[in-house]
């Protein structure tokens, strides 16, 4: 059984993306956002880690790789599997997973052994990769959605990616709240709670 179930030329909110220095110095705090443990990361992970950091994989990349491959791969987004194999991403993706993917675009994209490879080992690792690089924040899908998309447009695309990931940023940056909440005031019944400020609450 398959898994089958553009972005814009510029952001929204930014018309750069944001440097190194940008990241480095995020003044947002950052509660529950330990240095990544590399110890805990599945062998050959730092290899790709290298890989990435060569081709200079940003949180930008990040977004449109994490949007680009869930359409390619689960609503069989055509234009969303060009952008991939055409991105920075591509190597990186021939070298680690190519006996899944293919050696060349086009990628075999209904292969079961494809999806998996791409959705359950590449992004994880291209997340961790962003932990490790520009903090923890660059990797929670609010942040991205607001730095890299148009929301209202995501959330409009009925049935589709753009509203199911809106509503996981939602319930991902509401389930953290609620657990720096927790942490902090050891109060449970009042762990989940809505920032009215964050444009996801």
């Amino acid at each position: 059984v398959e898994l089958d179930a553009s972005p814009p030329p510029e952001s929204p909110h930014e018309t750069e993306s944001p440097g190194v220095d940008d990241w480095t110095k995020d003044p947002m705090p950052e509660p529950l956002s330990p240095d990544l443990d590399v110890a805990t990361l599945p062998e050959g992970r730092l290899e790709i880690h290298a890989a990435l950091a060569k081709v200079g994989f940003t949180p930008e990349d990040y977004w449109h790789a994490y949007k680009d491959i869930h359409k390619g791969a689960l609503y069989r987004d055509e234009d969303s599997r060009r952008r991939v194999e055409t991105s920075k991403l591509a190597p990186v993706v021939v070298e680690f997973f190519g006996t899944s993917t293919g050696t060349a675009a086009p990628f075999e994209w209904r292969k079961t052994s494809c999806q998996h490879a791409l959705i359950r080992d590449l992004i994880p690792a291209c997340e961790t990769y962003i932990h490790e690089s520009a903090g923890w924040r660059w990797t929670r899908l609010a942040k991205l959605i607001e730095h890299f998309d148009d929301h209202d447009a995501l959330e409009a695309e009925a049935g589709g990616f753009g509203h199911i990931v809106v509503s996981d940023a939602r319930t991902q940056a509401d389930d953290e709240a609620g657990a720096a909440h927790f942490a902090t005031t050891g109060i449970a019944a009042d762990a989940v709670f809505r920032n009215k400020k964050n444009r996801f609450a």
